[in-house]
């Protein structure tokens, strides 16, 4: 029958005060060790508690055992010296106890290596385990990065349907443009009279009006000059000339470009029951003299003109 000779604990992380239930010779004799390494950190509170230095963190292994020296005995005798009982006592008490630490060494060393055994297989079951954690954590990785492919895949197809639609009513607009029967009047920078045979556009400098090709028995080949001139002097459409009316139904027409007199002829039509012809011609312009139809009074009004160069 095995006898004690160490007691063994969990710490919980705040005890200091642990019992133990052993006998002793010597208080040295008593020993702790915490995860099985020795420690000297601790005294003993009573003869039977040990005070630990300091609380070891929570679950660590705590043993109390007696570790009776055997390199000598209690007492020596001596030839011709009395014999004490107590020291027989201690001296058999010592080899008890050493006896007695030594069955329990020999018991522990079967539990040890099962221990051993069993601290193996919970090794290898830990890295199991992790390599399991590590396979999940790839696995679940992926199964993301898959989720965030189809994520992406989806806004490309939703982004390539609206283009389509974008496009598809880009085109309805363009096909509705096409097919609405806009005239060229309807720009803003072109006039809205109505041409005349033969006519062509001319640019003003302010906007697009049609002109005649030909005219005044020239035989160019194209308005050179042009002009819409109100009764007050002021060009309304013109090209390539500038008006003044200085007074007395003489209006006075200046070329921007100068071009030899002899080398243009010139069409006028009058307004409102007047009429117009050419008093002077020059390579830098020309005079218009307005007169009453019916009395051939001078007079102001409105009239148009025609450059052609022959």
């Amino acid at each position: 029958m095995s006898t004690t000779t160490e007691n063994t604990y969990v710490s919980n992380g705040s005890t200091v005060l642990y019992s133990f239930t052993f006998p002793y010779i010597n208080e040295a004799d008593v020993k702790v060790s915490l995860n099985q390494l020795d420690t000297t950190a601790f005294t003993l509170a009573n003869a039977t508690t040990v005070e630990l230095d300091a609380a070891p963190n929570s679950g660590v292994s705590i043993r109390i055992y007696r570790d009776t020296p055997t390199d000598a005995v209690s007492s020596v005798f001596f030839p011709g010296s009395a014999i004490r009982a107590q020291d027989l006592n201690d001296n058999f008490e010592q080899a008890l106890y050493v006896v007695q630490e030594s069955q329990t060494i020999i018991e522990n060393s079967d539990a040890a290596s099962v221990t051993a055994i069993a601290n193996e297989a919970l090794a290898t079951a830990d890295q199991a385990k992790n390599t399991a954690d590590s396979v999940s954590g790839t696995a679940n990785a992926a199964v993301t990065t898959a989720n965030e492919a189809d994520t992406t895949a989806n806004q490309a197809l939703s982004d390539a349907s609206t283009a389509q639609a974008t496009a598809v009513a880009a085109r309805t607009i363009a096909d509705a443009a096409l097919n609405s029967g806009s005239v060229i009047s309807d720009l803003s920078d072109v006039s809205n009279a109505a041409p005349g045979s033969n006519q062509v556009l001319a640019w003003s400098g302010s906007q697009w009006s049609p002109v005649d090709q030909t005219g005044g028995g020239g035989t160019g080949t194209g308005a050179k000059a042009w002009g819409d001139v109100t009764a007050g002097g002021t060009l309304l459409n013109g090209l390539n000339c500038t008006t003044t009316y200085p007074g007395n139904g003489v209006y006075t027409i200046s070329f921007i470009s100068p071009m030899p007199s002899s080398n243009y002829s010139i069409s006028l039509t009058a307004y409102t029951g007047q009429e117009c012809y050419i008093s002077s011609q020059s390579a830098t312009g020309f005079s218009v003299v307005q007169r009453v139809t019916t009395t051939g009074a001078i007079a102001s009004g409105r009239f148009s003109f025609t450059v052609h160069s022959n």
